[in-house]
């Protein structure tokens, strides 16, 4: 349950003992506690308004709403956002394994290409080389005889 403490206040300069506004501010604290839940810069002459579950700063403008979370509360956030950190990072890292692996598939995969079009131009040569030898080797028989 959250408990309204309104405009605090604080005393005056040099022990007066006047009270005067400290800025206007509202603070919310915590019925079981008295643990300040949420202090508001606006509000010295705003009223507060609540459905049980979340408190209602109004102004001439706008209303603003504030959600009381009990410290169970935020530290069940803080794992959810702690784990989805840890998942992000987790599937980042695998993205990045998985980019380097298939750099260096292609990379392989064109060291391959290469060393085929090598073979295949050296063959290529080979055959144009045995084929001008069998052609020598056939006109030159003939132009002797």
């Amino acid at each position: 349950m959250l408990l309204v403490v309104g405009v605090r206040y604080r005393c005056g300069v040099g022990g007066s003992g006047r009270q005067r506004p400290l800025e206007g501010h509202v603070h919310v604290a915590v019925a079981e506690s008295a643990e300040q839940a949420f202090e508001h810069e606006l509000g010295e002459y705003n009223p507060v308004i609540s459905d049980g579950h979340r408190l209602y700063l109004t102004g001439a403008s706008g209303i603003r709403a504030f959600e009381h979370e009990t410290r169970a509360e935020r530290k069940r956030d803080f794992e959810r956002r702690r784990k989805a950190r840890e998942q992000k990072a987790d599937r980042e890292r695998r993205q990045r394994a998985a980019k380097r692996a298939k750099g260096e598939r292609q990379r392989a995969a064109k060291r391959a290409k290469l060393e085929r079009q090598r073979k295949a131009r050296n063959a290529k040569r080979e055959r144009q080389r045995a084929a001008k030898r069998a052609k020598g080797e056939a006109g030159g028989g003939n132009s002797t005889g």
